[in-house]
């Protein structure tokens, strides 16, 4: 078992402070989802977690290694970051952008007959083998955010990180794209992390559930308690009701609180 451990982290950027003594442990093979207002450190908070933003007090051990002393190839290969701009800047295709992710393990020769064995298990998986020769720029939405978690599944980490993964994506890959990361931990055992917007499919989809308001962790645990309608009053400002759905917790914003809490 590798836990990522988060002891007192802060970050400040500037003079503005962005996470304040933020504390907790994370398991392998639990699908946990970081949710919160804009601006309140989600992103930082998944960035620091994967050690690619620099702290300003505290630290992030990977069980027993604290990532700030070790090097950028040694994290990559333990640690899948799925950026929130999934952008590519070049005219490759889909083969190529999922090979990438074999780059904190190549040696002078490039891609070895294992490495390209871990892109083609990583392809299968996304379901995006039909794409291989298709260049990037060509793909839908739903398409290129599979790619791009296949570059990420081709280093076979012990953990992905994803920030806002559904961006761009209409309903039906949405669903496809979660269940795709609710996989990766439960049938593969690595742990996964992701920042969300959509309290519903939040719900339906996380073990764990950590919202934070204003840098700091508000809650944490599974959905019925992280997502109660005071949490949620107090991370968003809302008024909010919770459902039973044939497919999940169902959680209606009603409106906004008439005295909302301040929020980053």
């Amino acid at each position: 078992m590798t836990r990522i451990i988060a002891k007192h982290v802060s970050v400040t950027l500037g003079q503005s402070p962005i996470l304040s003594d933020i504390s907790l442990s994370l398991d392998p093979g639990v699908f946990t989802v970081i949710l919160g207002a804009n601006g309140a450190g989600k992103s930082t908070l998944l960035s620091a977690l994967c050690g690619l933003t620099p702290l300003s007090t505290g630290e992030v051990r990977l069980e027993d290694t604290d990532l700030a002393k070790q090097p950028p190839r040694w994290r990559a290969q333990r640690l899948g970051f799925l950026p929130q701009q999934q952008e590519v800047a070049w005219a490759i295709d889909v083969q190529t952008l999922v090979g990438l992710g074999r780059t904190p393990f190549l040696g002078a020769r490039g891609l070895s007959l294992a490495d390209q064995d871990h892109v083609s298990r990583a392809m299968a998986a996304t379901c995006v083998e039909h794409l291989a020769k298709r260049e990037v720029g060509t793909l839908s939405g739903g398409e290129r955010g599979r790619a791009m978690v296949a570059r990420v599944l081709a280093g076979e980490p012990l953990w992905v990180l994803a920030d806002e993964p559904l961006t761009g994506l209409d309903p039906r890959h949405q669903l496809d794209m979660l269940d795709l990361l609710a996989a990766i931990a439960k049938t593969e055992g690595r742990g996964v992390v992701a920042t969300l917007h959509d309290l519903g499919l939040a719900a339906r989809v996380a073990e764990r559930i950590i919202v934070l308001r204003q840098g700091q962790v508000l809650a944490d645990g599974p959905p019925e308690h992280a997502l109660s309608a005071e949490n949620l009053r107090l991370a968003y400002g809302v008024e909010t009701a919770a459902y039973d759905g044939r497919s999940g917790p169902i959680i209606e914003v009603l409106g906004r609180c008439t005295q909302a809490p301040p929020h980053g």
